[in-house]
């Protein structure tokens, strides 16, 4: 696992897009952190390399 620690200027858009884009109210470290997960996860399941030991 990578962790990241954002500015708070970020994480401020980071929660105001989990807000009011995707409609996410959990919107503390590990919330964030799912939602990221999930988000990156999906992009590159939709890139369609196959995985190599990741």
């Amino acid at each position: 696992m990578i962790n990241i620690t954002f500015s708070p200027v970020v994480s401020e858009y980071l929660k105001t897009i989990m807000i009011k884009k995707y409609k996410i109210t959990d919107t503390s470290s590990s919330g964030a952190k799912k939602f990221l997960t999930e988000k990156i996860v999906k992009e590159f399941e939709e890139m369609k390399i196959p995985l190599k030991g990741y």
